[in-house]
């Protein structure tokens, strides 16, 4: 297969050698900025350059898109490849508001084409692990996530609301969010609390967030977000699960389940790094 890659930056490098390291090909990198690109056509061996999607895809010759650039080029980068045909993998955030990503999941519809959004957790080894063992725990009451940067945060078109659509919650909450959906079983929201400011930089997006999620099946979500933060306590998609019959967590992963005969807990790890 022939890719192309839309953003020259340190996200869509990662994509490009995941690419290359399944064997296929990176065609196309699309970037607006001259240099950035012929850096990284360069630094994977790229012959086409443009600087618009538009431009690739009347070239033709990709069989996939992978967008990596800004949040506010997702929607029309999208709309455009998925309109003539071509599959696409989207980082997140889908989009910069729920609008545009009804517009781009209504564009796949149409077209018959593809479209993903690149939540990386779901293919994380731990987080399948936990998911499989799930049952074990009985029906999961709550979950407790967290998608925080500590003592640090980016930088550039991030902390732009026009670029970004939003801060810390789009950023990184986002991680939390998705995962502890995922290992509910993809849970439709019924109602959703939100308390975000910012706090710790002077930019127009948040830094710091709390959310609350009902779920459809009963459960309840809580999921911190921030940069900056003086603390975390949790890794990034680090997630708790309360179940009724023991206790889940991944990073570090593993299981509380209740030992009746030596009335105390047995605790089941994953046999993975983390």
């Amino acid at each position: 297969m022939k890719f192309a890659i839309a953003g020259a930056g340190y996200i869509a490098a990662i994509h490009a050698q995941a690419v290359q390291n399944c064997g296929a090909q990176v065609a196309a990198v699309v970037e607006k900025y001259s240099d950035k690109s012929a850096a990284f056509a360069s630094q994977f061996g790229i012959s086409r350059q443009y600087t618009t999607v538009e431009e690739l895809l009347k070239d033709g010759g990709a069989d996939a898109l992978v967008i990596g650039t800004p949040n506010f080029l997702h929607a029309p980068q999208t709309l455009a490849a998925l309109n003539a045909g071509i599959p696409v993998l989207v980082e997140k955030p889908m989009a910069m508001n729920a609008v545009e990503a009804g517009k781009m999941l209504s564009a796949s519809h149409k077209s018959g084409t593809t479209l993903m959004v690149a939540h990386c957790w779901r293919f994380d080894q731990d987080v399948l692990w936990l998911k499989s063992q799930l049952h074990r725990i009985g029906r999961v009451l709550r979950t407790k996530g967290y998608g925080v940067h500590t003592h640090w945060g980016p930088a550039g078109w991030f902390t732009q609301k026009k670029l970004a659509g939003g801060g810390a919650m789009v950023d990184m909450g986002i991680h939390a969010l998705d995962t502890a959906r995922f290992l509910l079983g993809d849970p439709q929201p019924v109602s959703v609390y939100a308390r975000i400011g910012t706090f710790y930089k002077d930019f127009d997006v948040d830094d710091t967030g709390v959310i609350i999620v009902n779920w459809d099946n009963g459960a309840v979500s809580y999921i911190e977000s921030g940069w900056w933060q003086p603390h975390s306590d949790g890794a990034e998609a680090a997630t708790q699960l309360y179940g009724q019959q023991g206790f889940a967590q991944l990073f570090p992963t593993l299981l509380e389940l209740p030992d009746p005969g030596k009335n105390q807990v047995k605790t089941v790890k994953s046999g993975f790094k983390q």
